[in-house]
């Protein structure tokens, strides 16, 4: 037979429905939901977990000693690969006190490095204070703007920041964070790791100035303590059960690709009777295969796509969407090997057989 010949054979079958590609499609999207998508989802509910604890505090860990934390050696932490923030505290005896809320003077919480960053601040270029959302809704401060003080000053107001009432140390919750270049001994340094490695949040102690004058044992602690410390997201994500599954998956392609040729083995018996090569019918088999798992395949990756780009953070989601196509691909190509295994399978000796199994 002609290439042309096969190919037009092959088209002809699925028009005509003899290939059943409509049934074996919806077999082929079934199979690959639950084990390539049933996979992906696992991962993300892990991922899911592991990004509450982050966002509630879980990562970020303190070590106070009062008046003995080395301003430089914290913020220099954070250029540390995977230390993702590190800020110095000094809780100081200033306030302010804005016109709208005379009687209710708010703390000034010193800092020094990045503070809008570790707490996740929306922040104008202007320089300022940095208030919790919370205080900020009370007193009617947004971002850029200036907050009016009983003293007759203005206050800028750089950035806003979500500290809610979730466990975590409540103390920015109704305090206004300012900036200083004074790097006298500040009390406590902050450090945002992501991923968490607890190698990485043990260099928190190298903040605290051990050699200053009535220096405390200098105190750990996670900001949110409700969490758990050990939260073992890591080996959660590599040992979820459904990787197994996911594994089979390329298994059960082959077997959806070899039953969806191997149902017309009484026509390819006759086929071969007939004079038709094996190379000709695997070509043709393996074009009428490819008109269902094509599409099964964009529809189960657009669908692992979208839950994905809608769960995972960047850099898991790049990882996860580099496993849907490794799985993609394979259930292509377990479809397609299937049926030329089928096809290779056929004895045209048996065909008599073949038509009693009908």
């Amino acid at each position: 037979m002609k290439l042309r010949s096969v190919l037009t054979e092959a088209i002809r079958n699925v028009k005509s429905g003899a290939s059943g590609a409509v049934v074996w499609l919806a077999v082929a999207v079934a199979v690959g939901a639950g084990t390539y998508l049933l996979d992906t989802l696992q991962a993300v509910q892990v991922l899911q977990t592991a990004y509450t604890f982050d966002e509630r505090g879980g990562s970020t860990v303190q070590v106070r000693s009062d008046q003995a934390i080395d301003a430089d050696r914290c913020v220099a932490l954070d250029s540390v690969p995977g230390v993702q923030g590190a800020v110095a505290l000094r809780f100081t005896d200033s306030v302010i006190s804005p016109v709208v809320r005379p009687d209710n003077p708010i703390p000034v919480v010193e800092t020094a490095g990045d503070a809008a960053t570790l707490l996740g601040a929306s922040t104008a270029p202007q320089p300022g204070l940095l208030l919790p959302d919370g205080l900020a809704t009370v007193i009617g401060a947004e971002r850029g703007s200036n907050l009016p003080l009983t003293s007759g000053e203005q206050v800028a107001v750089r950035g806003i920041y979500n500290f809610p009432e979730d466990g975590r140390d409540s103390r920015l919750a109704s305090s206004a964070v300012a900036g200083t270049a004074d790097h006298r001994p500040f009390d406590e340094c902050w450090i945002h790791v992501w991923p968490v490695n607890d190698k990485l949040l043990d260099l928190v102690l190298y903040a605290a100035d051990s050699g200053a004058d009535d220096a405390a044992i200098p105190e750990v602690n996670q900001l949110n303590t409700t969490l758990g410390t050990d939260p073992g997201f890591d080996a959660q994500f590599r040992e979820r059960g459904t990787q197994l599954i996911a594994a089979a998956g390329v298994g059960l392609f082959v077997l959806v690709g070899f039953a969806a040729v191997w149902m017309r083995r009484l026509e390819i018996s006759t086929s071969l009777q007939l004079g038709v090569r094996k190379r000709h019918l695997i070509l043709q088999h393996v074009v009428e295969g490819a008109t269902w798992v094509l599409p099964a395949s964009i529809l189960l990756g657009s669908i692992g796509f979208a839950i994905v780009m809608t769960s995972a953070r960047p850099p898991d989601a790049s990882a996860l969407l580099e496993e849907l196509t490794v799985h993609a691909l394979a259930a292509v190509a377990g479809v397609l090997v299937g049926g030329a295994l089928a096809v290779l399978t056929v004895n045209p000796n048996l065909q008599y057989t073949y038509l009693k199994s009908r």
